[in-house]
């Protein structure tokens, strides 16, 4: 049968999207339970932020090997394990709550159960079940999915949390509530993903004999990849404005002069709606315009241009909060349709199936890790330093983000013409044949 023909792989994608999730949820429960960490654990705010830098550290770390396991050995086996780990580690860290190093080794647990190995291979996995032509709508219906049920995972926890009134307690069982999620994700990976790496590579041409497995030298020839650098640009732009959104919260309140109250309700709006909408749009435009990087080239245009439009909004004017929040929504959205796809930029780079996982790590590397790192430190500079004169802060941040764009959107752009290059190569040389 024609793949284009196929079912969408709806229950896979959701597996793989329900298993990243929940995955990712335990790690960063601190984001809406910070005070009550603090009173469970009995530790102060900085040793609170140095367990996610041990995340995170580790995570880095762990990224290439984990690119290269990745690649070597079944998919299906390390998201069940990575996945089924998470459990393990955070009944450790219930059940020893007061010892704080015993915090840190969970949190560096985490940072290898959702980097090293699980990471890429979830990304593989979705290259896997989109198949050859359905890359933008699965990875479009997997960044809605995996948003949404990171939503109503942390939902589930905060409704844990509330039925005790003892914080500690509280805190015990909503942390406790994330890993029996992990587990639900374990059987979903296990009923409805089928790991059919070998039938994909087949189906692509790429055969799975010793010239077709993973070796380390091929990291080699990764990196000589021009394809992988552009992709790599390109990423860092999309995710590096999608990061950056969050201080448009200070932007409404201490420039335009918001009320917290509607600040808030934007925010959730902006970071949770927007992606759930956003997601599937980006994907089904990608396949209809048959490229995601010509996609995510007029997304990181458009959002310049929406930055731009509300860096000229006036203050003090006449529903100047309503028209702002309508921009950097619309603008969000936009980002989102990109972010969405930007993943799918990697089979129009040419990057082979069994190569994947290592692509992935090479790339998390320069366009997740590094504006992870610099952005919020740029970021916080500015509000530091322009303490007393926001709007200048802002017109640096603005610049900085549509400079960010437009150069993303030159890389895009590159990999697209670079694909059709290679496609009309590829016919020619067909036709003599």
């Amino acid at each position: 049968m024609n793949e284009g023909k196929k079912k969408f792989p709806w229950l896979p994608m959701f597996a793989l999207a329900f298993a990243y999730a929940t995955a990712f949820n335990p790690p960063y429960i601190r984001y809406f339970l910070y005070d009550s960490m603090i009173e469970a654990m009995g530790c102060s705010n900085v040793q609170l932020s140095f367990l996610t830098t041990v995340s995170v550290i580790t995570a880095f770390i762990n990224s290439i090997p984990g690119g290269w396991v990745a690649d070597r050995f079944n998919t299906k086996k390390i998201l069940l394990i990575s996945l089924g780990a998470n459990f393990p580690a955070i009944l450790l860290s219930v059940i020893f709550i007061k010892v704080y190093w015993v915090q840190v080794v969970v949190w560096g647990i985490f940072g290898c159960t959702t980097g090293f190995a699980f990471w890429p291979a979830v990304l593989k996995g979705i290259r896997i079940v989109g198949g050859e032509n359905n890359q933008s709508t699965t990875f479009g219906m997997f960044e809605a999915t995996q948003g949404l049920v990171a939503t109503v995972g942390n939902m589930i926890a905060v409704g844990v949390f509330a039925k005790f009134a003892n914080q500690i307690w509280g805190y015990r069982a909503a942390h406790f509530s994330m890993g029996i999620l992990c587990l639900i994700g374990v059987v979903l990976i296990a009923v409805f993903y089928k790991d059919e790496m070998g039938t994909v590579a087949a189906e692509a041409g790429e055969e799975q004999s010793e010239e077709g497995k993973f070796k380390v030298k091929d990291t080699l020839e990764l990196l000589k990849n021009p394809s992988l650098w552009l992709v790599a640009v390109t990423l860092c732009g999309v995710y590096g404005l999608y990061i950056c959104q969050s201080y448009m919260t200070p932007y409404f309140t201490g420039v335009l002069g918001a009320s917290l109250t509607i600040t808030g309700v934007f925010a959730i709006m902006r970071d949770y709606g927007t992606k759930v909408v956003g997601g599937p749009i980006g994907g089904l435009i990608a396949k209809k315009i048959g490229s995601p990087s010509l996609l995510n080239a007029i997304c990181l245009v458009v959002c310049a241009g929406f930055i731009f439009t509300i860096s000229r909004i006036k203050t003090g004017g006449e529903n100047v909060v309503t028209f702002a929040i309508i921009f950097v929504l619309v603008n969000a959205l936009v980002c989102c349709m990109a972010k969405a796809t930007m993943w799918a930029t990697m089979d129009e780079a040419n990057i082979p199936m069994h190569l994947t996982g290592t692509a992935i790590s090479i790339v998390t590397l320069i366009a997740i890790y590094v504006p992870d790192a610099v952005m919020p430190l740029v970021n916080g500079w500015l509000l530091d330093t322009f303490a007393d004169d926001l709007p200048k802060a802002y017109s640096y941040y603005f610049t900085i983000l549509i400079s960010m764009a437009f150069i993303a959107a030159l890389a895009a752009i590159s990999i697209f013409v670079r694909h059709k290059k290679l496609k009309k190569k590829k016919l020619q040389t067909s036709a003599k044949e």
